[in-house]
């Protein structure tokens, strides 16, 4: 026992010496660089919003917020509207949106009920009337729910601008197969590269197409993206709850 404990004692006393010798060394500083997420990471820290703060939502419940309208290469006689019916005949047996808070209201384009034959081409917009202040966020993701289903023609686009005259276009799910209904309705398209740090930004959706089947929105929120996420990139929601989200 004697022995052990003065071999303890021992190597106590070598490691301090050693450790006087190494403070005495000159200090070096290393040339390393700081890695371009970190930076991003850093830099978000020192944001007044934590990432998936919202700063502002709709749900349709109050149609007034929201104006239709065609747009100059539209043949329709309808536009979209704000409903709360489950009709499984939307969009030619489609059906509807069953989101979070469908049952007081969502939008909806019906392509199939509104043409008349193959040559019809739909141009519509539904266009939130108020303009919404994103003066505080570094970064801006618009999150939502979807149900659709396209066609040849079909594209659907979230455009946002910063005068309400000239709007940039996100276009959802381009690579969505022809005919096949949607089972993944969630969304979220980063538009820091128009609305970041702006107090007036204007938001609308667009259904271009022809004679198809229908599109439905809602539970629409602005939220705080995370500060490397800067390149308008889709995201797919691996939770609907907690707010963790994937690249497509």
């Amino acid at each position: 026992m004697k022995k052990i404990t003065f071999l303890v004692l021992a190597m106590a006393v070598s490691l301090f010496s050693i450790a006087q010798r190494v403070t005495d060394l000159p200090l070096i500083q290393p040339d390393v660089k700081t890695p371009e997420v970190f930076k991003a990471q850093t830099h978000h820290a020192l944001q007044s919003r934590a990432i998936g703060d919202t700063l502002w939502s709709d749900d349709f419940s109050d149609p007034s917020n929201w104006k239709m309208y065609s747009g100059s290469g539209s043949a329709y006689s309808g536009h979209w509207v704000i409903q709360n019916t489950d009709n499984d005949a939307f969009g030619y047996n489609t059906g509807t949106i069953h989101s979070t808070t469908w049952q007081n209201g969502y939008a909806a384009f019906d392509a199939d009920a509104n043409g008349s034959d193959g040559m019809d081409t739909s141009d519509e917009y539904i266009e939130y009337t108020k303009p919404i202040d994103c003066s505080s966020l570094e970064s801006v993701a618009i999150v939502g729910q979807q149900f659709g289903r396209k066609w040849q023609m079909t594209h659907v686009f979230i455009e946002v601008s910063k005068d309400s005259a000239n709007w940039t276009a996100f276009e959802l799910d381009p690579a969505l197969p022809l005919s096949t209904i949607m089972t993944d309705t969630f969304f979220v398209v980063n538009i820091s590269s128009v609305a970041a740090h702006e107090d007036s930004v204007y938001l609308r959706f667009h259904y271009k197409g022809g004679w198809d089947y229908g599109w439905c929105f809602d539970d629409l929120a602005f939220i705080q993206a995370p500060m490397y996420d800067l390149a308008g990139i889709i995201w797919n929601p691996i939770s609907s709850h907690a707010g963790i989200y994937s690249e497509l």
